[in-house]
């Protein structure tokens, strides 16, 4: 690992972006190296710029972080992913690191904690949110399938 992380950040919300993007710039040891609007540019941009970490936001519009992320990985193998999300179901974490994920950290989080992530994913560690780590152990074995989840994430979204 360099002396430096490279950082991609990867959601559709410029604010979030921009707010993502200033806090890390303003942390010693961190280069934010670009923004993705989509999991689709993600995907080419990851392998492209090769950072050796990618924010990658789950809910964004067209093709969500989750549906993508194995190709991020594919794309990029060295890359490690931090996933953020606003989602503390424990199918959502489960999901994300079965397709590749390093890491999995809530909206909710302070500045600091972020930071932690990012340097434990760069160092290869696997992290999870201090909040998650009890219910997933506590979680029983998911009832629904995949494509269960596919169509109840879509009927949240009004289709």
């Amino acid at each position: 690992m360099r002396d430096c992380i490279s950082v991609q950040i990867c959601g559709d919300q410029a604010l979030v972006r921009s707010g993502l993007r200033r806090l890390l710039d303003a942390e010693p040891g961190l280069e934010v190296i670009g923004e993705d609007v989509s999991a689709g540019e993600a995907a080419a941009q990851v392998r492209a710029c090769q950072p050796e970490v990618l924010l990658l936001d789950v809910v964004m519009a067209g093709r969500n972080g989750l549906d993508a992320l194995a190709e991020i990985t594919e794309a990029a193998p060295e890359t490690r992913v931090l996933v953020l999300s606003q989602h503390d179901d424990p199918a959502y974490v489960r999901r994300a690191f079965s397709a590749g994920a390093t890491g999995y950290l809530l909206m909710e989080a302070a500045d600091t904690e972020l930071v932690h992530a990012i340097r434990e994913v760069a160092s290869g560690h696997p992290y999870l949110h201090p909040q998650l780590g009890a219910r997933i152990a506590a979680a029983e074995a998911d009832p629904l399938s995949d494509r269960e989840h596919e169509v109840l994430h879509l009927l949240a979204l009004g289709y």
